[in-house]
C-alpha cells in the first residue's frame, strides 16, 4: 500500500467553513478590499463556487463580483456542470430550481489576459480565484502582486502549502514574498483554511486502514513532511509491525 502522510501528524479543525469564509468576506468589504483566494484549477475552484452560491442564498454574504481568473478552472468548471449524474443530492436540489450550484451570482470568467489584467483596475469589494493554489506559478501571482502590499486586502489559502512555495512563504507569517525577481511586502489580512483541504487527516486514513479485510504486506508512506511522515508510521504500527511500515527516500527502489 502506498499511503499519502500530508496530514498524518494532525486533524482537520473542526469549524463552520462557510461561517468563516462568509466572516473575511463581510470583515474585507467593511474595510473596501478585495478577497484573493488562490485555489487549485481541479476540484477546490469548483468547491468554492459552490460554497459561495450558497452563501448567497442564505444572505451570508452580499451578491459581489467573483471573478474566476484560471482558463483550466474554467474548462473544468464546464465539466462538472455538464455531468449532473454524479451530483449528491443538495447540488441536484439546487438544479430543480433552475439554477446550476456552480454558478454563483455576479459571476465573471476571465478567458485571456485581457480580462484578467481589467481586475487591475478594481479596488473594492470584489472575490478574485486564481491559481495556482500553492501561488508557484499562474495569473495569482500578478494579483498577489499587485493586492499583498494592502492591508484593507484579505488573502486565503484553501489548501496545504508545501516547503519552498510561495503560498508556504506568505502563510508562515513572513514580511515579504519574491514575486517576478522582486520582493513584495505581505500586508494584507493572510487566512489559512486547512478544513477545506482535500486530503485526508490521519484520523480519515486510518479509519479507511481499518476496513481492509487483509492487511497489506508493505505500507510505503509517502507525501508528506518528515515529522508528518514519522507521526503516520508510529500510528500505524498499532496495526501492523513496524519494520512493514516504510518511508522511502529519493532514487529508492523495492522489488514487489
Amino acid at each position: 500500500m502506498v499511503c499519502e502522510s500530508t496530514y498524518g501528524d494532525r486533524l482537520h479543525p473542526k469549524e463552520e467553513t462557510n461561517q468563516i469564509i462568509a466572516d473575511i468576506i463581510n470583515k474585507t468589504f467593511q474595510q473596501n478590499g478585495v478577497v484573493l483566494i488562490p485555489a487549485f484549477a481541479v476540484g477546490r475552484t469548483q468547491e468554492l463556487l459552490y460554497r459561495l452560491k450558497i452563501l448567497q442564498e442564505e444572505n451570508m454574504i452580499p451578491p459581489a463580483p467573483i471573478y474566476m481568473d484560471s482558463p483550466m478552472a474554467i474548462r473544468v468548471s464546464q465539466i462538472y456542470r455538464s455531468h449532473p449524474e454524479v451530483y449528491d443530492e443538495e447540488a441536484l436540489q439546487s438544479i430543480t430550481q433552475g439554477n446550476s450550484p456552480l454558478v454563483p451570482e455576479n459571476l465573471h470568467f476571465c478567458r485571456n489576459p485581457r480580462e484578467s489584467k481589467i481586475i487591475n483596475d478594481i479596488d473594492s469589494n470584489i472575490i478574485i480565484i486564481s491559481a495556482s493554489g500553492m501561488a508557484t506559478g499562474g495569473r495569482v501571482l500578478h494579483h498577489l502582486k499587485l493586492r499583498l502590499p494592502h492591508r484593507k486586502n484579505s488573502v486565503v489559502f484553501v489548501g496545504y502549502q508545501a516547503v519552498g512555495t510561495r503560498g508556504r512563504t506568505i502563510v508562515e507569517g513572513n514580511t515579504k514574498v519574491k514575486i517576478h525577481g522582486e520582493y513584495v511586502p505581505i500586508n494584507a489580512k493572510i487566512y489559512k483554511l486547512e478544513s477545506l483541504s482535500a486530503h485526508a487527516d490521519y484520523n480519515d486514513i486510518l479509519v479507511w486502514f481499518k476496513n481492509f479485510k487483509v492487511k497489506p504486506k508493505k505500507i510505503f508512506l509517502v507525501h508528506g513532511e518528515e515529522h508528518a511522515l514519522l507521526s503516520l508510521k508510529e500510528k500505524f504500527a498499532n496495526f501492523i509491525d513496524n519494520d512493514k511500515i516504510l518511508i522511502p527516500e529519493l532514487y529508492d527502489s523495492f522489488i514487489i
